[in-house]
Formats: structure tokens, C-alpha cells, sequence
């Protein structure tokens, strides 16, 4: 588990990693496949419903990284841990490794934030999108 002050995070088994892999390759592809089908047909209630899987598919890569990180993160460090101790003298590596590590987790940390803030904007377009559009066929159906 990584251990960072004031962050609670988990550490899950590569098999629940490579599930939530499957998981959110299966959502976006679904999603994909929806919304190039029903573009054509240019019928509002199905773009809707096919622009919510896509928000669904969106949160699913942020809970992706995040599984992975916890996964695959800890591992991250120790490999790093042991390259810095075979390199390193012994008085210096514990300072050097103490910085690398928290280099790496402020690493992780500032991934995910960033593909948080992606999901956010990518949420957010969809949901003006969506507004947007379904003023406009109102008004075409109100005449």
C-alpha cells in the first residue's frame, strides 16, 4: 500500500486491476458503438442515453488509474527503492530514496487529479452539449 499523509488509498490485487480494465475497455467501446450508430439517426432520447454511457465510460478510466495506481504503485516504489539503494551510497540513499519516493507518489497524485479534471471537463461539454441540443429540438418541436 502507498502511504502518503493525508491520502487514504487501498491496495488492490492485479485480478481486480485487469477486471476494471476489462470493465471500462468494455464501457467506452459500448459507448463508442452507441453513439456512431444513433448520430445518424439524429434521435435526441437515444443520443442521451448513449451520451450518459459515455460519462459513465469517462469515470470509469479515473476509477481505472486509480486501481491500477493502487495495484501496480507500490510495486512502483519498491523497484524504484532498490534502484536507489544498489546506486546510492548507504549514508546518502535513505534522503535520496526518502525524495524519489515522494517524488513518485507526488507522481501518482498529480495523474490522478489530472485525469480528474479531464473527466470533469469531458462531463461537463457533454452535459452543455446535451442542453443545447435539446433546447433546440424543443423549439422545433413547439414550433
Amino acid at each position: 500500500m502507498i502511504a502518503t499523509p493525508g491520502v487514504a488509498v487501498r491496495n488492490y490485487s492485479p485480478i481486480i486491476a485487469a477486471g476494471v480494465t476489462f470493465w471500462t475497455f468494455y464501457l467506452l467501446i459500448s459507448a463508442a458503438i452507441g453513439i456512431v450508430k444513433q448520430w445518424r439517426k439524429k434521435n435526441v432520447i437515444a443520443m442521451a442515453e448513449n451520451n450518459i454511457q459515455l460519462i459513465g465510460a469517462t469515470v470509469s478510466v479515473l476509477m481505472l488509474q486509480t486501481a491500477m495506481i493502487a495495484s501496480y504503485g507500490a510495486q512502483a516504489i519498491e523497484e524504484a527503492r532498490k534502484a536507489l539503494e544498489g546506486v546510492s551510497g548507504i549514508a546518502s540513499a535513505s534522503a535520496e530514496m526518502e525524495k524519489a519516493i515522494d517524488d513518485l507518489i507526488q507522481i501518482f497524485i498529480t495523474s490522478n487529479r489530472i485525469t480528474g479534471v479531464l473527466v470533469i471537463v469531458v462531463v461537463l461539454a457533454i452535459t452543455v452539449y446535451m442542453i443545447v441540443k435539446g433546447s433546440r429540438e424543443y423549439r422545433k418541436f413547439r414550433g
